[in-house]
């Protein structure tokens, strides 16, 4: 099973058990430590936990648990340690759906409603779809561009002469607005954006305006030819790094006293904006996946990465948890994942 099929089973009985507003993270770049028994988890659960990884989950490399903002579990195999820059596959397309936030925040981009060829003008390409005008920066980051998806998807924008021309003049399936389909393309033309918007680049802006702020001092992110970053792929993270990003939305955009993000893009982000499809099959938000519910707020939100790279966020247990994991058998990665969130993580906290 993957993760939304793994978790699902018992989070709208946990979802209740606890409805705290979740706590700030520390102001400093660093996490504070805690205790799983001091943040209100199961000892007992977490006790056995780095032998439960080793045994039953041997694709897992790494593993970060967050509680009430404090760092209360961590877990490292093969040499990995808490300083490894790890592949998050596409858990960069919520790196680069934050950076959309951050630019609203700072007056950049007005609204999601931005025509992206107003941006991007060479979108316009000769022979391209007509309809591919009407692309809005808002479809993008919902996956309803009206793109096919994910077979048809560019694989490499990094080998592309002209990413941006190749990536918007491909044929639509669907008018845009209607239909979702699971495309990294257009996670790519959103880093475009980003690119021309901040007259720089994606990383770049980060440094200054979410990693800097974040304490995120070490990554690796490929960009194209143009200098455009990869909007849908590739960025490296530690995984403490990876679950200060969840925890940053699991604080509504602040960080350290700052509103990082405007809370409400990232409410918006973490909420269900379409009912999403392959390959998850769960409800979408902004490039996050969104646990179905009938409340205002979805129980949990995750970024996933191919092979089993998560962040996963239970903003009313106030959890995060941050996992790598080897791609070597990416067909069940996600399950390990999925398992280790729902057979240990939440169990310990509904108890």
């Amino acid at each position: 099973m993957h993760l939304y099929r793994v978790v699902a089973c018992a989070l709208v009985v946990v979802a209740c058990r606890a409805q705290a507003q979740p706590s700030q993270a520390s102001t400093a770049s660093q996490w504070q430590e805690s205790t799983p028994a001091e943040q209100g988890l199961d000892a007992a659960v977490f006790a056995n936990l780095e032998r439960n990884i080793a045994s039953a989950y041997p694709d897992i490399r790494s593993a970060v648990v967050v509680r009430h903002g404090r760092l209360v579990f961590e877990y490292y195999r093969w040499g990995h340690t808490r300083d490894t820059l790890h592949n998050g596959q596409s858990v960069t397309k919520v790196v680069t759906s934050a950076l959309i936030g951050v630019a609203m925040q700072h007056g950049l981009i007005a609204g999601l409603d931005l025509p992206v060829v107003k941006v991007l003008p060479e979108a316009a390409a000769d022979g391209s779809d007509t309809r591919a005008k009407e692309i809005t920066l808002g479809q993008l980051l919902t996956m309803t561009a009206g793109f096919e998806g994910p077979a048809a998807s560019v694989s490499s924008y990094a080998a592309l002469d002209d990413p941006v021309r190749t990536g918007m003049s491909r044929p639509l399936f669907a008018a845009p607005g209607l239909t979702f389909s699971y495309d990294n393309g257009s996670a790519h033309m959103v880093s475009a954006v980003l690119s021309r918007v901040t007259n720089s680049s994606a990383s770049k802006f980060a440094e200054q305006h979410l990693f800097g702020p974040l304490g995120i001092e070490r990554y690796r992110w490929p960009a194209d030819r143009r200098g455009n970053n990869l909007g849908h792929n590739a960025l490296a993270l530690t995984t403490r790094d990876m679950a200060k990003l969840g925890q940053l939305h699991l604080q509504d955009g602040a960080w350290g006293g700052k509103q990082l993000l405007p809370m409400a893009y990232v409410r918006a982000a973490t909420s269900k904006q379409n009912a999403g499809g392959p390959p998850v099959g769960l409800d979408y938000g902004y490039f996050w996946w969104v646990a179905p519910s009938s409340a205002p707020r979805a129980p949990y939100y995750f970024a996933s990465g191919w092979g089993g790279q998560v962040i996963f966020v239970h903003p009313a247990l106030d959890i995060v948890v941050a996992i790598t994991s080897d791609i070597t058998h990416a067909s069940h990665t996600r399950e390990h994942a999925g398992a280790l969130i729902h057979r240990h993580v939440l169990r310990a906290a509904s108890q």
